[in-house]
Order: structure tokens, then sequence, then C-alpha cells
């Protein structure tokens, strides 16, 4: 059927009226390729998606049996858009990519990928020559073969007469007609059939260390492809008035590029105006090469630039797009989108295909979304590996992170099981908290009344008041225990004037630290140390000694380890130290993946999971950390907040 209606076809396009659509069959038969075939058979009988219920939201999408005549355009229809396709790239054949693209134009809602920018044959004579095309192209040296290590000495020996031998005299010139600029003695063709000097082919191939010789040479940086056909008969269409520098882009070689770039190449390809030409920028964004992208932009290149011609027939058929159109119809753009829907529906096989497949990037939301899914799923495996993506998340330090996101991740770290997941989420909370320290305990100022003398403490001669401290008489002075203290004044009062004042739940190696800081007026003459410091800040809790207090909780700061912070927390909780409590919960953020493996903190932590969650350690560092992270969000306010 397909070889009958292209007869027809062509018969009709060859005999049209003027100023009817005539099919531009070039002289010659046109052949397809099984695979075409078979790929235009799938398109025009295979199960078709029609919308069910456009209108709705979202909108479904409904598998049908077999495609609906209305909406399945005519094989004619086919065939002429499919040999369009191959004539443009000067094929003999029609292929499957051909058939592919005609369904892209003609079946919009068909999920077909747009040929790449890139193509392999460029390198190769992608058309066929008549018989004096061939003749005369036989008669002249072969063109620039691969691999590319051996093309330049190739191109010299075959360019060259056999008589001849390769130095660099300057007597070994060519004529100026069928040569090319490398250096101010040597000359190489530019007449092949490809239209290709040998720092085209290097920078394809890859091979950076010919590009640097040919560049050292003095090649020409911008000489392009010849746009006529009578110049270069086997160029590629896709090629003409490129550079070697759309070469280097096209191909991936971002080296290679700088190279270009810094022997002064132009950054825009150097196209002239009424010449359909991608610019490298161009050709990057279209082949999703985000290092080429920034170093072309880096270097100047115009992001805004399109594929200009004042030709009517180039401009319909090559069209005009600049390098965000590209990059978008290329698939960059919809791999984005079919990552964010995937994450947004619940289709986590499918986000993490196009993640680890097609390196689509993740965004804040969609990677949220996915962890969401995950541990409503209980795959702690999609979970764990997500997790390790977190590090390639820009712009963390987000609303949606700090409603959505922190109290998902604490709440699968109180749930998982597994201590890798769990270190995995301790790094993650870890890096949230931000390169700033925890905030800073300071001393309370130095107390107003005078000093006295030391041998006064304790001293049984002299005092007017005894305490009996764990059965043990402490002897002391009322009137300077009364002043600086409001709950051993109350105690004091309430005893008779002979009788002992007895102090519960209090050492009594505590509390001669505590009568000494009375004594002394301030903390600069007595030394707590670390295995005294909990149990005197809770005395001085309990006594109302708000100096002394104080004090010991910029100790507590200090002698803070991960052995003991687990107690150093519940003693700052239970005696309302509300400075010491906020610097241990930094501390934990800061330290969490330390402090995951003491088991006083783990207990203390997984403590809080259940009923009372909103009370326990976990609720604390929640709060603590979105507190934080909106402080290094909104950078004004971090004086203050952090």
């Amino acid at each position: 059927l397909v070889v009958n209606s292209m007869y027809a076809l062509q018969r009709l396009g060859s005999h049209g009226a003027a100023g009817t659509f005539q099919l531009h069959f070039r002289e010659g038969v046109l052949s397809w390729e099984p695979e075409a075939l078979h790929c235009l058979f799938y398109y025009t009988h295979g199960s078709g998606a029609t919308w069910d219920g456009p209108l709705s939201e979202p909108p479904s999408i409904r598998l049908g049996g077999e495609r609906s005549e209305v909406t399945q355009p005519p094989l004619a229809e086919w065939l002429r858009v499919c040999v369009a396709l191959a004539e443009h790239r000067f094929s003999p054949t029609v292929d499957s990519a051909d058939v592919t693209q005609a369904a892209r134009l003609l079946l919009p809602g068909a999920d077909c990928p747009p040929r790449p920018l890139r193509v392999e044959c460029c390198l190769y004579a992608s058309r066929r020559l008549d018989s004096a095309v061939a003749e005369r192209a036989h008669s002249h040296p072969p063109s620039l073969p691969l691999p590319l290590s051996h093309s330049l000495f190739l191109s010299l020996t075959h360019s060259l007469s056999p008589s001849l031998t390769l130095s660099p005299s300057p007597s070994l010139t060519l004529p100026p007609s069928r040569s090319l600029p490398l250096c101010p003695s040597l000359t190489l063709p530019l007449s092949l059939p490809q239209g290709m000097s040998p720092l085209m082919y290097s920078c394809a191939n890859g091979d950076e260390a010919m590009v640097q010789v040919l560049l050292d040479s003095g090649a020409a940086v911008d000489l392009q492809v010849p746009g006529l056909v009578e110049r270069a008969p086997c160029a590629h269409p896709e090629t003409r008035r490129w550079t070697a520098l759309a070469f280097a882009t096209a191909f991936g070689h971002s080296s290679i590029a700088q190279l270009l770039l810094e022997s002064g190449a132009d950054v825009d390809g150097g196209g002239s105006e009424g010449e359909p030409v991608e610019t490298p920028l161009q050709l990057a964004a279209a082949a999703g090469h985000e290092e080429l992208v920034s170093l072309l932009l880096e270097h100047g290149a115009d992001p805004l630039s399109g594929t200009s011609s004042k030709t009517v027939g180039a401009t319909s058929l090559r069209g005009t797009s600049s390098a965000f159109s590209l990059a978008a119809a290329h698939g960059h753009r919809a791999l984005q989108e079919a990552l964010y829907l995937s994450a947004e529906h619940g289709y986590l096989d499918i986000a993490l295909e196009l993640r680890q497949q097609e390196s689509v990037p993740w965004t804040l939301h969609s990677w949220l979304q996915c962890v969401r899914t995950s541990f409503c799923q209980r795959r702690w495996d999609v979970t764990h590996s997500l997790l390790g993506d977190f590090s390639s998340l820009k712009e963390v330090y987000s609303e949606e992170m700090l409603n959505e996101g922190l109290p998902l991740l604490f709440d699968i770290l109180l749930s998982c099981q597994s201590e890798s997941t769990v270190q995995h989420l301790a790094s993650i909370l870890s890096c949230c908290y931000g390169p700033y320290p925890p905030p800073t305990v300071h001393d309370s100022a130095p107390p107003r009344h005078a000093r006295l003398d030391p041998a006064l403490v304790n001293s049984r001669e002299t005092a007017d008041l005894t305490f009996l401290v764990e059965g043990k008489p402490f002897y002391a002075h009322r009137e300077v225990v009364t002043s600086a203290s409001p709950s051993l004044q109350k105690l004091v009062s309430k005893a008779t004037p002979s009788a002992q004042v007895e102090i519960p739940d209090i050492k009594y190696s505590t509390f001669q630290l505590v009568m000494q800081y009375l004594y002394q007026g301030g903390s600069e003459a007595i030394h707590i140390g670390r295995q005294d410091v909990l149990q005197v800040l809770q005395a001085a809790h309990s006594l109302c000694l708000r100096p002394l207090k104080k004090h010991c909780e910029m100790l507590c700061s200090k002698y803070l380890h991960p052995s003991d912070a687990a107690t150093f927390y519940q003693q700052a909780q239970l005696c309302q130290a509300r400075d010491l409590k906020a610097f241990c919960e930094g501390y934990f953020l800061k330290n969490l993946p330390v402090l995951l493996e003491v088991g006083s903190f783990r207990r203390l932590l997984l403590a809080g999971d259940g009923a009372a969650a909103d009370e326990g350690l976990g609720h604390d560092l929640l709060r603590t950390l979105s507190s934080r992270m909106n402080a290094i969000h909104q950078p004004l306010a971090k004086e203050t907040m952090v």
C-alpha cells in the first residue's frame, strides 16, 4: 500500500497544476526501511489515547483499542511528511525516526522525542551522489577520514603530491583555491566533500590534544562549513555554517570549547545574516549540556538570539527559535515537568527512573513529595536512596521546607529502624542547621554587694545562724544569707533564733560552694568543676540565686559533651534554664550524627515518640531548627535570631 501510494503521489506531485501544492520529490525513487514500515503501521493501527473529560480537574486519559478515524490523518499525509523529513536530511531512505517525527507532528498526543541535533552521520557522507558528481569527487583527493588521530596526517599525505615530503619548509604551500589557513607556511585543503576542516573533525571527535596542536599551528577557529551545496556536496544539512566551536558544543566536549574560546573563537558562531545557522548556545541548550551553557554564557553568548534567516524557504523549514525554546523542545523542560507530575501524583517508580536514567534534577517540591510517598508506603530502601540525593537540592531554605519538609524528616527519624537511613537523616538535619554555632550562653553580671572575708565562711565563732545539711551543721551569718536569697530568707524566718535551719535535697559540698559564692560576692573566686556544676545549678534554682544560676548555665555550655549531653538537657529542663536548653538543642542539631550513637541521647530522643510527641525532644528540635532556618532564610533577622 505504501509503495503504490508513493508511486501515485509522486506522479501527482510531478504533474500538479501551477499554484497548487506539490510533493517535492527528488529525481529517483525514495525507499522505505522495514523498521519505518513497522513504525508507520504502529502509529496508524495501534491503540490510541483520548481525553476522558478534558474539562475535569485534573483531566484524565483513557486508552482505546483503535484510534478514531476522525483524528487519524490519511495515509497520504503520513507519506508527505515522512518524505519531507527524509529529503531534509538528504537521505535516500525513510527511516523509523522520520516516521516518529511525522507522528510528533500529526499526532500531538503521541509521546515522541524530537530527533536530536547532534547527529553522528554529520561526520560521514550523508547523501548519494549522482554519477557525474561521483566521478568529479573521485578525481579529487579523498575526504578526511576517521579516526581523528590520523586525520591530519592522512589529509596531508592525500592532498600533497606523493613525490613531496612533509617538512616545515616555507616553500611547501598549496594553491589558494584549495587551502585553509593552518600556519603561515603550511595550508591544508578545503574543497572536501563534507566541507569540514581538520579542526572541526578534532572538535567533533573530542581529540583535545589534536585541537591544541592545530590551534598552536594557527588554525582558523571561526572557519565555517560551506553553506552552498556546490562547495560541499556531502555536508550534512544540519551542520552547514557550523564552526569548530559548534561541533565541540554539539558533541558535548566542554574542555575543547574552553580551548577554542580562549583562542578567540566567536562565542555566537559567526553566522552571517541571510543564512540559517544554530549558535553554539542553542546547540548546548538543545543537547542539555548545562556545563557548556554556563561556559558560553560566561563568555558573552546571547541567550535570546535565535535561528534567523531571510530566506523564506529556509525559515519555513527550520523555524525560528532561541536557546530557551530549543531546550524545552528537546525535552529538558518536559522531563522536569514529567518528574514534577510523577512526584505529585505518587508515581514513585517513574520519578526515580527519570532521576536515575535521564538525570533530571530534583526540585525541593518533587523531592519532598517522593520522600513522603516512600515513607507512607514504608519503602525504606527508596527513602534511603532519596535522602542520599539531598545534597543535589538547591534552595533548601524555603517556606515549604520549614512547613512540610522538616516535620516529615523528623517523622521519618522517629519511625525508621534502619541505622544507615537514620544517619542520613541526621546528616541532613545537621546540614539544615547551617554553619553558624549554637547560641552563646552569657554569664550574669557580678553582684553589687561587697566581698567578705573568706574566713567567715562556716565560722562557728562568728556565726549567728546554723544550717543542717545532710545531718551536718553549717555556720553562717543571718544578714548575709537573708539579703542574698529570698528562699533562704523564708526558711530562716520560719525557724526560731536558736533552732537549726534544715536544707533538704542539697549535698553538703554543693551548699558549701553556694555559701562561698554568697560571701565572695561573685563567681570569680570560686571554682565549680564539671562534676559539681549540675548540682550547683539545681541548688541555685531552688534557692532563687539567679546570678549563680546563669553562671552555672554558662559553665554547662562549656562542659557539654556527647556522653552526658542528655543529662545536661534534662537538668536544663528541670531547672527551667532557658539559655542552656536552647544551647543544648543547637548542640544536638549541630552534632546529631555523633549523638545518635550515644544510647542515653537516643533513648531521650525516642522517648517522645507517641502520644506525648509534642512535648518530647523531637518536637523541641523541630521548633529550634525551624527557627534557625527561618533566621538563615531572612538575613535581616539573622543577627537577632541566630
